[in-house]
């Protein structure tokens, strides 16, 4: 990820203030190129190898790259719908036992080029305790279910899409003030 070496991401807390709550030192930042259908071509543009991949896929509700700064922590909290699941990749991964996600309990630790998908109902934390920047490519994709299941999902999922909730973090991606981060 070339960009994240000379251009800016903006605090995870910028784009959605729920963020706030799990993490508030602004060490988490989130590049987002998709939020329940909403693509931010701005962000698109800048990464339009993954974009593609991305918009290929209408199962995929939300895409970003994470970057946690050195030191960085966010706190133990739960997704509140376990219609989608978590696929994490990891993109530039410190060399350490010190930078991992805990989820139930359970320390799983990223490696470059590596992937894992987790249901982010469960309780969940990440830490970054090295002098590096962890960054990981998020998706979250719409649960696999039976026929009947599957329909009423989406409909759940369409409702999200429209929440206030949803519809701030979309304002706030085109009107978020951003901070110059060097990786």
């Amino acid at each position: 990820m070339d960009y994240y070496a000379s251009n800016i991401i903006p605090a995870a807390g910028d784009i959605s203030a729920e963020q706030l709550r799990i993490e508030d030192k602004s060490k988490w930042r989130t590049l987002v190129l998709r939020v329940f259908g909403y693509n931010n071509e701005d962000n698109c543009n800048h990464c339009p190898v993954t974009s593609s991949i991305i918009k290929k896929y209408n199962n995929i509700t939300s895409a970003l790259f994470s970057v946690m700064e050195p030191g960085a922590h966010i706190k133990p909290h739960r997704g509140v719908f376990n219609g989608v699941l978590r696929y994490h990749l990891g993109i530039i991964i410190p060399n350490s036992d010190n930078v991992f996600i805990n989820i139930n309990n359970i320390k799983t630790y990223w490696k470059e080029n590596n992937s894992f998908v987790f249901d982010d109902t469960f309780l969940h934390e990440a830490i970054n305790n090295t002098s590096e920047y962890r960054v990981v490519l998020i998706i979250d994709f719409i649960r696999p279910l039976p026929y009947l299941l599957n329909i009423a999902n989406n409909i759940i999922i369409k409702i999200i899409s429209k929440s206030p909730l949803i519809q701030n973090i979309i304002e706030n991606l085109e009107n978020v003030k951003t901070k110059q981060i060097k990786v």
